[in-house]
């Protein structure tokens, strides 16, 4: 019978501990799993709980892979913009080496076109000079004895010998000038050739690094392409876990609203009477009652939905009437507080205490001590503030004390 009594206590402080304001129950995101706690033991809560903690941990999971996959794109996609700047320059600069090739071809053609023509000079003349050996071989060294001895003297004599060594001087020099122009084309020519063949080799060096940085461009992109189908697909899925958690907690919240109707039902009868001042009778004097009122901590105007009874620190606080226990708690605004059920949809409410003696599921009796007062939580002073709810709803409690 306990056992029982503890369950559908816990129960209703389930549901009352998630809105103590409003007239009906209900869960916010993630509320539900909270108060799942209370009915452990049913085997549908833990199976959509069960459920739940599923799509959360592929959630979750989902998260952290779409999260690494979009790591992973950015450094794809810096790596391609890289890969793209590389080919753009290797492109750049293979088309300067085609430009210097082409101005050597040229320069090449140009100069084997003046080797041709010195070639073509040092053959005419080389043609001369032996035309003129010839005839002068034809013609005997007669002639040759008959210009030197017709001299009229020895200085015309030695003037005539100069005169024939000259001109084979002067025929000699023409040719080795035309041999060594020849010669320094031929040569320039070469290093126009070799500067033509390092170039070649630096355009082909290029254009494999430009294919090297193409290819690696197209598996950056390749590798874009899977990250974002991998991205999309996460998404997908994560998408269908977060409708399926929606659809789990929505029906955790029915079946838990469905077994706190059941205790509600087993915990209908009210114990009936009036209610017992919740403090010691010299205190009586209430500063605040249950109406519309500026709140000393907000300034606001708000309903004011209990009464404060001022009280020295540690003063006992009452039970103002049979009943269980469904929260004993921190509340940020009622500081410690305690709420007890008392059946046929009455309850009562006990705030701002110093210590709770206590706890969620303990069946109290009248009168019995239950708490301390204090200011906890949004108070100015040590006081009681006492509510009573009936189905849900704050209400006056001073009609139910005589």
């Amino acid at each position: 019978m306990m056992k029982k009594k503890h369950l559908a206590a816990k129960c209703i402080a389930a549901a009352l501990s998630v809105v103590i304001t409003a007239g009906a129950v209900t869960y916010n995101s993630g509320e539900a799993l909270s108060a799942a706690s209370n009915f452990s033991g049913d085997s549908k809560v833990k199976g959509y709980e069960d459920q739940i903690k599923k799509a959360d941990a592929n959630i979750a999971a989902l998260k952290n892979q779409i999260a690494s996959s979009k790591q992973d794109l950015a450094s794809a996609q810096a790596d391609k913009e890289a890969y793209d700047k590389l080919v753009a320059s290797y492109m750049e600069k293979i088309e300067v080496t085609n430009n210097l090739i082409a101005e050597l071809e040229t320069s090449i053609a140009e100069k084997t076109d003046e080797i041709s023509g010195k070639q073509s000079d040092y053959e005419r003349k080389y043609e001369l000079f032996k035309l003129r050996l010839r005839v002068t071989h034809e013609e005997g060294q007669a002639s040759y004895l008959e210009m030197l001895l017709g001299a009229e003297d020895i200085a015309d004599f030695l003037s005539r010998v100069d005169r024939v060594g000259s001109m084979l001087e002067y025929d000699n020099k023409i040719m080795n000038t035309l041999k060594d122009e020849k010669a320094d084309l031929e040569e320039i020519r070469a290093t126009l050739e070799n500067q033509k063949k390092e170039q070649e080799v630096l355009k082909a060096q290029l254009a494999a690094d430009e294919a090297d940085m193409q290819k690696k461009s197209e598996e950056a992109q390749a590798r874009i392409d899977k990250l974002k189908s991998d991205i999309a697909t996460s998404q997908a899925y994560q998408a269908q876990n977060e409708k399926l958690r929606e659809e789990f907690e929505a029906q955790l919240e029915a079946r838990i609203k469905e077994l706190e109707e059941e205790q509600r039902k087993k915990n209908s009868k009210y114990v009936g009477g009036d209610l017992q001042w919740p403090v010691p009778l010299d205190h009586t004097k209430v500063t605040s009652g249950y109406a519309w009122r500026t709140s000393p901590i907000t300034g606001r105007k708000e309903l004011h939905n209990g009464i404060d009874i001022p009280a020295p620190l540690g003063t006992s606080v009452y039970a103002a009437n049979s009943g269980t226990v469904v929260i004993a708690t921190w509340h940020y605004s009622y500081g410690n507080y305690i709420m007890i059920d008392h059946g046929g949809g009455i309850m009562t409410l006990y705030a701002h205490n110093s210590q709770l003696l206590v706890s969620v599921g303990d069946t109290v009796k009248k009168g019995q001590v239950i708490a301390k007062v204090g200011s906890t939580g949004d108070s100015t002073g040590n006081h009681c503030h006492f509510s009573v709810r009936k189905n849900g709803s704050f209400i006056d409690p001073m009609q139910y004390f005589k």
